[in-house]
């Protein structure tokens, strides 16, 4: 890792993409589906970027990404709203993703 911030955030929008339009295709049930998103796709985004200095559109962009993965795992509609997605009601708190 270097520090040449854009190259590695292109790296790591193109590695979320792929990821996540794995997880679309994946025999997970959508349990499964947000718990893979939750220990390892949100983990290595947090881990890589800890201190990387990473613009809101980018972070719109990979949010936008993994809610499309939710999505589509859940057959929802592409209009569903993104806040309902977002609200955890098993831990009585916003935010599905940690």
């Amino acid at each position: 890792m270097d520090l040449n911030w854009p190259h590695q955030l292109t790296l790591m929008t193109t590695k979320l993409f792929l990821e996540s339009e794995r997880l679309k295709i994946y025999f997970a049930s959508p349990k499964q589906t947000i718990d893979i998103i939750r220990t390892a796709i949100v983990a290595s985004i947090a881990h890589s970027f800890l201190v990387t200095p990473c613009p809101l559109s980018v972070l719109n962009q990979w949010d936008t990404q993994i809610l499309a993965a939710i999505k589509s795992k859940y057959k929802l509609w592409v209009c569903t709203s993104t806040a309902l997605l977002r609200e955890d009601k098993a831990k009585v708190r916003s935010g599905a993703l940690p």
